[in-house]
């Protein structure tokens, strides 16, 4: 990152050939030598100025819109030496800037969300840091150096304003952030209970309301145990909304049974006979809600989290 730009192409400086000869030299080596003569002619009028006022004056007397060319998060502000000297200069400051200015994240909790763009700044001399107001909602951080927002919600959030603030070499700039949460879309209505036995018998038309729970508890890592109680003798369906793999064990004749589901809908990933418990294990962190239908209606099942 350069902080400022000083001239540093064919500049008529000494050469080391001759005690009289001069030559055209470019680079660094031309330019840093002007900024430090521009600093001694400062502190020659006034030797009490501490380092960050010298930048100040520096950076704040420096020339606009002379350099076309150069790195994105450059300062692009030229070095300028005031021409009725630095004791009777007054200060005029540059603005600091970060683009984008606004930005907006609409996600659904227990979803990861697009991460937010990384911050371009301008005129702050040094690289800023990134801090946000008010706090994030839990499941959502920001990248200290780059600005960014990345995670996964878990929770709803009605559209709420952030104000993003970048700090750096003396000088702040803002953005603001909108951002909305919204619920996963409820479990859907179980379907009518039929005769049994596979073939197509009466349809309950009013089914009385179902009883029983389901609960759902992380017993290690990505493994969750979920305990059913439920009317003997109905069929039960797990359902999971989840925004990863997941991995369903459950136990049929003595063995062990797998079923794999990757979706960000609502399904089924497990029906059977109802039994006293099934284990989850899910291939991706983030929030799922687990519920149970039986012939009855649905049982809400636990909301947990895994990391």
């Amino acid at each position: 990152c350069t902080d400022i730009y000083a001239p540093g192409l064919d500049i008529y400086s000494a050469d080391y050939s001759s005690v009289s000869g001069y030559t055209y030299k470019s680079g660094t080596s031309m330019a840093s030598p002007l900024v430090a003569g521009v600093v001694a002619n400062m502190l020659s009028e006034n030797s009490s100025l501490s380092p960050a006022q010298v930048w100040s004056n520096i950076s704040n007397s420096a020339l606009l819109n002379k350099i076309s060319s150069g790195f994105a998060n450059d300062p692009h502000i030229f070095i300028n030496q005031p021409s009725n000297g630095w004791n009777t200069y007054t200060s005029t400051s540059i603005n600091a800037e970060i683009s984008p200015a606004t930005q907006s994240i609409s996600a659904t909790s227990g979803s990861a969300i697009s991460n937010t763009s990384a911050f371009t700044y301008r005129n702050f001399g040094f690289i800023p840091t990134y801090s946000i107001s008010p706090t994030l909602p839990s499941g959502l951080s920001l990248n200290a150096t780059s600005g960014v927002i990345s995670g996964t919600p878990t929770s709803s959030l009605a559209s709420t304003v952030y104000t993003v603030t970048a700090t750096g070499g003396g000088k702040s700039a803002t953005g603001t952030i909108t951002i909305s949460i919204s619920d996963p879309p409820s479990a859907p209505a179980p379907a009518p209970a039929s005769g049994g036995g596979g073939g197509g018998g009466a349809v309950a038309a009013a089914p009385a309301p179902a009883s029983g729970s389901v609960a759902a508890n992380v017993v290690k890592k990505r493994t969750v145990a979920i305990n059913l109680s439920v009317p003997a003798g109905s069929r039960t369906a797990l359902q999971i909304y989840t925004n990863g793999k997941v991995k369903v064990a459950y136990q049929k004749a003595g063995k062990t049974r797998y079923k794999y589901v990757n979706t960000k809908v609502w399904k089924t990933v497990y029906s059977a006979a109802s039994r006293d418990s099934v284990t989850v294990k899910v291939k991706s962190a983030g929030t799922y809600r687990v519920y149970v239908t039986t012939p009855s209606g649905p049982i809400e099942g636990s909301v947990f989290t895994v990391r």
